[in-house]
């Protein structure tokens, strides 16, 4: 879970350091490149939406929720990038099935020894 949201976040900073650095240091605009400079911003949500819930059941939930976007938009990545991806959409869904399974476990026992 920490790793998700640092994650989150240190992509945040560095995005939108890079629009700092656009904007005010460069005096200039791009007229495309600050794009996906906002992506900082998202990252930031992502990582307040991960660490907001106090119960810590619903936080590992949203981080399975967060995982299994990143399966589903995975086959549209791989296939513009020129890198090969180690792991199968079917290898990383029973991942995180298997993680799932563990998480659904763990909330079994829980409520079995309240």
């Amino acid at each position: 879970m920490s790793h998700a949201a640092w994650h989150s976040l240190s992509h945040a900073v560095d995005h939108l350091n890079c629009l700092r650095t656009l904007l005010k240091d460069a005096h200039m605009m791009h007229m495309y490149a600050p794009y996906p400079i906002p992506r900082g911003v998202e990252n930031a949500c992502a990582a307040v939406w991960l660490l907001a819930p106090d119960d810590r059941a619903e936080r590992i939930l949203r981080r399975l929720r967060l995982a299994a976007l990143d399966i589903r938009g995975g086959p549209s990545v791989s296939a513009h990038s020129p890198v090969h991806i180690a792991r199968s959409r079917t290898q990383c869904s029973v991942l995180c099935r298997d993680l799932a399974a563990h998480f659904i476990a763990f909330l079994v026992a829980k409520s079995s020894r309240t």
